[in-house]
């Protein structure tokens, strides 16, 4: 089992958004994700073959399906979380593991 689980939140208006802070957030949100489920891929393989199950969960949030003001960019890298694990399932779905992602299921009180 992998779980992905990273997160960090910079909240600003999207015209005041440091270009450095952006970085961060895609890096550790997007990016780390991204890079673990690649490189945990071929472990994952090999445990769906000898035990029949392997899991890989992303944990996402809320504000990957509801955009949230002042967090413009964590939202975004969010819901690229929710797309990466809808888009690993169909790739190794008949290779002995799953591809999950997690996230409140209720929208957010406004």
């Amino acid at each position: 089992m992998l779980v992905n689980s990273a997160g960090i939140g910079i909240g600003s208006e999207i015209a005041e958004v440091e270009t450095k802070r952006l970085d961060l957030q895609l890096d550790v949100n997007l990016r780390g994700v991204f890079l673990m489920t690649r490189e945990a891929i071929p472990m994952l393989r090999e445990a769906g073959r000898e035990h029949g199950k392997a899991l890989l969960l992303n944990i996402s949030s809320i504000a990957g399906k509801y955009g949230q003001p002042w967090l413009a960019a964590y939202s975004a890298t969010k819901a690229a979380v929710v797309g990466l694990s809808q888009a690993t399932q169909g790739e190794v779905r008949t290779t002995g593991y799953r591809s999950r992602r997690s996230a409140p299921a209720s929208s957010p009180r406004r």
